[in-house]
């Protein structure tokens, strides 16, 4: 019943403090611990006990849910798209928000899975899912669309030993295309990077050139954001904050090895001139940070 994917939480008006008032909450992966076929709808009715049955709860697959020809489609039957979803819902989409007057899209996608009986999905460049994840950038900047998000379960830098299972080809894609977030689960724990306007390889060596800003108020154009939010799962990771050589890259890292850290979401808010990202860890308001301009 419990997930190691992104909670992510979404609001296009910026309500007040303490008000739900969601336009949809988004799972990105790793949804269930359960590896037997046939559980999902016992899991999909524990979500509906708390959000209700007609929800937006939109779900994005990911290794525990991969490599079964059923248990993604099981779990999208019994909560399935309510965004209006282009694409394979679970698997590869996007929405916009809010509709008719779209300021966002969200884009969901599934580097290094495999959803049999299809190949494993690599976003190799220029193979078809890289295309169609470029398409997706392309054309919501095209139509006027201020914000860009993507989510992919996994992350290519992180604090708890990455090895960019996201495949670097896409990463670097994100990056030059200046998504203005990058939203992971996967690794157990809350990790924020700083500004990025180009790809850091996990090489051991630092490119401060790589940093676009740093002070967590940042401009809208300069670069992309990531957040790691797996704070939705069973046990917490420890975050290396001293010698991981990503550690540079990130503005904020939260672990069971850092005060305050506990299960939580984060809560996007966007306008037509900013972006906020706020994250509730213990219920307690933690990480922020806006971009803007």
């Amino acid at each position: 019943m419990e997930r190691d994917g992104g909670a992510v939480k979404g609001s296009p008006s910026g309500p007040p403090e303490g008000q739900t008032n969601l336009s949809f909450f988004l799972a990105v992966g790793d949804l269930s611990y359960s590896t037997v076929a046939g559980t999902e709808a016992a899991w999909c009715g524990y979500v509906k006990s708390y959000v209700g049955s007609s929800f937006p709860f939109e779900l994005l697959g990911a290794d525990h849910e991969d490599n079964d020809p059923v248990r993604i489609g099981n779990f999208t039957a019994c909560l399935p798209d309510r965004m209006g979803s282009t694409g394979q819902y679970g698997k590869e989409f996007y929405f916009d928000v809010p509709a008719g007057a779209s300021l966002a899209r969200f884009i969901q996608i599934s580097p290094d899975m495999m959803y049999l009986p299809e190949a494993r999905w690599r976003y190799a460049i220029n193979d078809t899912h890289y295309q169609w994840t470029v398409k997706a950038i392309d054309s919501a900047r095209a139509a006027g669309i201020r914000w860009v998000i993507v989510s992919a379960h996994r992350p290519c830098i992180g604090l708890v030993g990455t090895t960019c299972p996201l495949t670097q080809d896409i990463f670097d894609a994100l990056l030059l295309k200046k998504v203005d977030l990058i939203l992971h689960g996967d690794q157990h724990s809350y990790q924020r990077t700083k500004q990025l306007r180009c790809a850091p390889r996990s090489s051991g060596f630092y490119f401060p050139e790589c940093i676009a800003d740093a002070d967590g108020t940042f401009t809208k154009g300069a670069g992309s954001v990531i957040a790691i939010v797996g704070t939705g799962g069973r046990g917490f990771s420890s975050v290396d904050l001293k010698t991981d050589t990503d550690r540079q890259y990130f503005a904020c890292g939260m672990g069971s090895n850092t005060p305050g850290y506990g299960w939580g979401y984060l809560r996007i808010t966007i306008s037509s001139t900013q972006l906020t990202a706020k994250t509730m860890l213990s219920g307690t308001w933690q990480d922020t940070f806006t971009i803007g301009g």
